[in-house]
């Protein structure tokens, strides 16, 4: 994925559980320190590239959508290019007032922040 720190940090800790590996793609010196070094601890390969959050996500979908494989493994490019993606993730909500009704809070890890902001919308729908 490409990032600037927490999507990183989340995917890595992610990634790190499930015994995935999680392959970084930042903009070189556009990154705070502790955010890398979160993605760092929980095992995250780092790519750094010139420019900004936009030409590391470019890097990304060229990489990765255009040959679809990277140093013969396959991957999954996590960053939220499908425009329909939330609109999808708004089911988290559904079934979670099937389960036990409209809930006082919701916790959820936050990295761009679209997942609480699907979840916000289908408590809203």
């Amino acid at each position: 994925m490409a990032s600037t720190g927490n999507t990183a940090a989340s995917a890595a800790a992610y990634a790190a559980k499930a015994g995935l590996e999680c392959v970084v793609v930042l903009p070189k010196g556009g990154v705070a320190r502790g955010k890398l070094g979160q993605a760092m601890l929980h095992g995250a390969r780092i790519a750094e590239v010139p420019g900004t959050f936009d030409d590391a996500l470019e890097y990304v979908l060229e990489t990765v959508l255009g040959s679809g494989r990277v140093e013969n493994v396959n991957y999954y490019p996590l960053n939220s290019i499908n425009p329909w993606r939330l609109e999808g993730q708004k089911t988290t909500a559904y079934e979670i007032v099937e389960e036990i009704g409209v809930p006082d809070y919701v916790f959820v890890p936050v990295g761009n922040g679209g997942n609480i902001y699907a979840i916000w919308k289908g408590l809203g729908s």
